[in-house]
């Protein structure tokens, strides 16, 4: 995005931005940068992180998933998942 708070971004908040660009049209992320560059910077690694922990719980959830699964299936004595 054309914008001075975002020009000096690290590669990952760009992609934060990326996204929030998807989320919020051109508009909200207008309305972001009028805030200025720390609340900018706060709400892009807030997003970050949201992201991340999001992806961990879903890793848990699909690895006690497949846990559950394979003990299913050792149980009664199959080796098809």
């Amino acid at each position: 995005m054309e914008h001075p708070v975002f020009t000096n971004l690290p590669p990952v908040q760009q992609d934060a931005l990326n996204k929030l660009m998807s989320l919020l049209g051109h508009e909200g992320v207008s309305r972001l940068a009028s805030q200025g560059p720390e609340a900018a910077t706060s709400r892009l690694e807030s997003l970050s992180r949201y992201e991340s922990a999001l992806l961990e719980h879903v890793q848990e959830k699909m690895s006690a998933a497949t846990a559950a699964v394979a003990a299913s299936a050792t149980r009664e004595g199959s080796t098809r998942p």
